[in-house]
C-alpha cells in the first residue's frame, strides 16, 4: 500500500510539473523558434534576391512597408485625368 500512495504521488508531481511548465515553454517555444523561422526565411528571401518585409523583434512581429517608386506622381495623374473628365 505505501509503494502505491508513494508511485501515485510521484506521478501526480510529475503531473504537475509538466502543467506548469508546458505554458512556459510554450511561450518561450514561439519566440524562439518564430525568430529562426523569420531568420531562415530572410536568408532564403537574401539569396533568392527578394525583399523579407517582416522582422521579429522584442517579441513583436515588425511589417516594413514600402512604397513603390513614382506612387504619389501616378495617383496625381491618375486624379488629373478622371478630373478633366
Amino acid at each position: 500500500m505505501k509503494t502505491i500512495i508513494r508511485v501515485a504521488l510521484m506521478i501526480a508531481s510529475l503531473l504537475m510539473g509538466f502543467a506548469a511548465g508546458f505554458p512556459i515553454g510554450q511561450s518561450k517555444g514561439f519566440s524562439t523558434g518564430s525568430e529562426w523561422a523569420f531568420v531562415q526565411a530572410n536568408i532564403l528571401a537574401r539569396e533568392s534576391g527578394l525583399f523579407m518585409p517582416v522582422n521579429f523583434e522584442a517579441g513583436q512581429f515588425r511589417v516594413i512597408l514600402k512604397q513603390p517608386k513614382y506612387l504619389y506622381k501616378r495617383a496625381w495623374m491618375l486624379a488629373d485625368r478622371h478630373k478633366e473628365r
